[in-house]
């Protein structure tokens, strides 16, 4: 996924803050703020 302000490769891990207008806002190991359509995203296991 890129944007102007960066690209968040396949495989990132990222943390889910919250649904917003039907995407998920999520936050990369930088601290960036992402806005990723759900079917972009998958659980991760330990």
């Amino acid at each position: 996924m890129t944007t102007h302000a960066g690209t968040l490769y396949e495989g990132d891990v990222v943390k889910v803050v919250r649904k917003e207008n039907g995407d998920y806002r999520v936050t990369d190991d930088m601290g960036k703020i992402w806005y990723v359509p759900v079917e972009n995203l998958i659980t991760a296991k330990n």
